[in-house]
């Protein structure tokens, strides 16, 4: 099985935890509170042999329309096996990462517009991330 685990790194130093596939490269919208690390035993005592996340996904609504522009949280997403980071945006009302989720899209979101939205896309970029790589040593 390909999935790992993320770690998704709020502005406040919270972090929640989520699966990331290192097939397509991309992380999963839904979040989770616990992770168990690598070398932990699970409920059933079988020893984790990489970090993976632990519970339930916090619910997702994904029918709520997204939050106003200056309610979108940025966060920073790290992954496993390697490490890999990239800023992201949360939707505090439909409690998810809206995008980008992976480190292509967050470096070429351009690539995943319509001819004629990169303009938009380069406007909004300069909001994603702010000081994130400063808070990685507080999280």
């Amino acid at each position: 099985m390909a999935t790992w685990l993320a770690r998704v790194h709020f502005p406040d130093c919270q972090v929640r935890y989520a699966r990331y596939s290192t097939v397509v490269e991309e992380v999963y919208d839904e979040l989770f509170e616990h992770c168990r690390a690598k070398n932990e035993t699970d409920a059933l005592g079988d020893l984790c042999h990489r970090g993976e996340v632990s519970g339930e996904p916090a619910p997702v609504d994904r029918g709520k329309p997204l939050s106003e522009p200056g309610n979108i949280v940025p966060v920073r997403i790290e992954v496993e096996p390697d490490g890999m980071t990239w800023p992201a945006l949360y939707c505090p009302r439909q409690k998810r990462i809206v995008g980008p989720h992976s480190k292509f899209f967050a470096r070429h979101p351009a690539a995943k517009l319509q001819p004629g939205c990169a303009e938009q896309s380069a406007a909004s970029r300069s909001c994603v991330g702010g000081d994130a790589a400063s808070r990685k040593g507080a999280s």
